[in-house]
């Protein structure tokens, strides 16, 4: 039998008490100091999500901006907005920020045209982002570079965003042309006649068939059909626009019947609410230079001709461009059309019917409609005006995109 005294007992009993109590003071530290890692981890880890998608926010202000600049490149007043060689900009008031973008128009090529846009992202405290000067608080920025090319819509033989079917032989070897798809027809097995000639042609999607530089001659020195990076952005005839060519025609007291010799106004625009119609009764004669701007369709009955070689005429048209079943068999069109619609030609066929067009064709609607009337040919000529009188819109088209700073998750 096993005699412990009492003296030892007690000090076995406090030493196995001193022992439970340092395992709970270890134990207590150890959840204290989990607690405070966890609340640690907590705050940074919340302040990491709140700065990523405060810097999302920011890139989103930024694409915004740049989103905004090509309908302000397409404007007719970009020559005098932002001459070659100069600066311009503007700000855009977002919910909880602003974006800031600054334009660059350059000297050597006119055609390019740097965007800057910075967006800022508000914050209520420092939470990782920077002094904003402007707003006098705390944001988190984004920036984007881009580079633009613009090109006005009188530089185009024809424009379509879709597909172009393109007859062999067709003569397009002095103007521009795009298209989403190109689709070069092949030659005929026997007596082929000329080859397809081509000046500059774009596309964004395809280009077809896979031979065609063996039957469409290009330039010495080109590729052949340029692919674009992003599809162009079309000047298209909405209600800002409509307001600038409203604002440049002025108070118009009489708007002439567009038949017979029609003379320049002082503000070489003509502002025509609701349909026109074009040469009803006898073909139309173009003195001067000048834009007719229609809220709605353009009904042509006759030849719109030029009095010298110092007029220029465009129509541009918010719906459609339509040749009535009253012209004649040989219509032919000196102007540069512009149509949100198509181009189309209404009645029968006409196994003889010709129709052609000195100047340019952009439709945002479609391809021209004209092959199930005039069955004789269709032709397409371009033919340039140089006069700084000529009030046309513009297209853009992306060269660049870059992310500067910020979450690269928008394209």
């Amino acid at each position: 039998m096993i005699r412990v005294d009492k003296k030892r007992r007690w000090v076995l009993l406090q030493n196995e008490r001193g022992a439970a109590l340092m395992a709970c003071i270890i134990i207590a530290l150890i959840l204290v100091a989990g607690v405070v890692w966890f609340s640690n981890w907590s705050w940074s880890r919340g302040r990491t999500v709140v700065s990523q998608a405060a810097s999302q926010h920011a890139l989103e202000y930024a694409d915004s901006g740049i989103n905004e600049t090509a309908p302000w490149l397409k404007s007719p007043t970009l020559k005098s907005d932002l001459p070659a060689g100069t600066s311009s900009g503007f700000t855009l008031t977002m919910p909880h920020g602003r974006c800031d973008v600054a334009l660059y128009r350059r000297s050597a090529d006119t055609g390019l045209v740097s965007a800057y846009a910075t967006g800022y992202y508000y914050l209520s405290a420092a939470g990782g982002g920077t002094w904003d000067p402007q707003s006098q608080q705390y944001a988190q920025e984004a920036s984007i570079n881009s580079l633009f090319r613009i090109s006005n819509v009188s530089e185009y033989l024809i424009a379509v965003p879709n597909a172009l079917p393109i007859s062999y032989g067709a003569n397009a070897g002095n103007g521009l042309v795009y298209a989403g798809s190109l689709q070069f027809q092949s030659p005929p097995p026997v007596n082929p006649g000329p080859q397809t000639q081509m000046a500059t042609a774009l596309y964004y999607t395809d280009v077809s068939p896979s031979n065609y530089l063996s039957f469409v001659h290009f330039p010495e020195g080109s590729s052949g059909a340029q692919k674009l990076s992003y599809p162009p952005n079309f000047a298209v005839l909405d209600p800002p626009m409509r307001a600038l060519y409203q604002q440049r025609a002025g108070t118009q007291e009489n708007v002439p019947d567009f038949e017979g010799l029609v003379s320049e106004p002082a503000t070489h625009v003509f502002f025509v609410s609701g349909d026109l119609q074009v040469a009803q009764n006898q073909p139309l004669i173009v003195q001067g230079v000048y834009v007719i701007y229609v809220t709605s369709s353009v009904y042509i009955s006759n030849d719109i001709t030029l009095a010298d070689s110092n007029s220029c005429l465009a129509i541009l048209a918010e719906k459609d461009i339509l040749i009535t079943e009253q012209a004649p068999d040989a219509v032919t069109i000196d102007a540069n059309l512009v149509a949100n619609g198509a181009l189309d030609a209404q009645g029968a066929a006409r196994p003889t019917g010709r129709f052609t067009l000195n100047g340019g064709l952009v439709t945002m609607g479609g391809n021209p409609q004209l092959s199930g009337v005039f069955i004789g040919g269709r032709s397409y000529f371009y033919s340039q005006c140089a006069s700084p009188n000529f009030f046309l819109p513009n297209v853009t088209n992306t060269l660049q995109y870059d992310v500067v700073s910020g979450q690269n998750s928008l394209h």
